[in-house]
């Protein structure tokens, strides 16, 4: 397991120290290459030494600082896998390795011990890197690391983004009861009311999901707008559907992409006799 403690990877605080400031220099400049020049060296005689004696954890860094060195050059080196033992990150190394490690666990640990090192200036960065890997971690269905990284990313109230993820592992978890709890405190958004319906829908309660999408549309959004118009020609309101779509395809934000022809879909069916629209409709998917 992965975790963060005062251990022999503090020794290499200078060396993190080099390769930020090096980060820093402009590619092929003769500071940076003199400095890429120390490191690259420093890299592989750690590497060999940590062969010589079986030492896996100072093995793995300097694999981190050689493929960081890699990337600075403009190469895409290949994700470490994570060592075979437990690893303390030492100051500002958590980031460099969740950057350069293999998606999974260990990477999802080693962003969530980057937002938390105190050694490390780059808040920005390391929210951005927590924000990237929650959403790999999400897509593959890997809910522990996304959760924690969602849950520890949305103790900012203003980060709308981790919210809504949060809140979406908690149902894929079979917590919507919870979910729901909680979109209820929190103040009106687009993002939650969508989800809102979304998760509506997957409780079977197309009445609560329908008020989510009239909530997002109140506050301006035309993907509520596109789900309400389908919701209407499904249930028989034409007039209402067309008006609907009409709306997606002007305005100042009209929809584009999939979206648009979406809408577009939309309005010419609502312009067919019932029994045409029907039967045209069943090709019709949500997302």
């Amino acid at each position: 397991m992965l975790a963060i403690g005062p251990t022999r990877g503090s020794e290499w605080r200078g060396a993190w120290d080099d390769l930020e400031r090096l980060q820093a220099l402009a590619p092929g400049s003769e500071p940076a290459r003199r400095l890429e020049a120390e490191l690259s060296a420093l890299a592989s005689s750690r590497e060999r030494e940590a062969r010589k004696v079986h030492d896996a954890a100072e093995g793995f860094r300097a694999r981190v600082l050689a493929a960081q060195l890699a990337r600075f050059r403009g190469a895409a080196p290949r994700p470490l896998a994570a060592p075979p033992v437990a690893l303390d990150f030492g100051p500002r190394e958590a980031r460099f390795a969740a950057e350069v490690l293999v998606p999974g666990t260990w990477r999802a640990q080693a962003a969530l011990a980057a937002l938390a090192d105190p050694a490390d200036p780059r808040g920005s960065s390391r929210r951005a890197l927590a924000h990237a890997v929650a959403r790999e971690e999400f897509a593959a269905r890997r809910l522990e690391g996304a959760t924690a990284l969602a849950a520890r990313l949305a103790q900012e109230p203003d980060d709308t983004a981790a919210v809504v993820l949060w809140l979406s592992c908690q149902s894929l978890s079979g917590r919507t009861e919870e979910a729901r709890r909680a979109i209820a405190e929190l103040p009106a958004s687009i993002e939650l009311a969508l989800l809102e319906s979304e998760l509506a829908l997957a409780r079977q309660e197309p009445g609560a999901a329908r008020r989510a999408l009239g909530r997002a549309l109140a506050l301006g959004s035309s993907r509520a707008a596109l789900e309400l118009a389908w919701r209407d020609l499904e249930e028989g309101q034409a007039p209402r559907a067309a008006e609907l779509a009409a709306g997606c395809l002007r305005g100042s934000a009209p929809a584009a992409g999939v979206d648009r022809s979406r809408a577009w879909r939309c309005f010419a069916l609502a312009h067919l006799p019932p029994h045409k629209a029907d039967s045209d409709r069943a090709g019709e998917t949500h997302p």
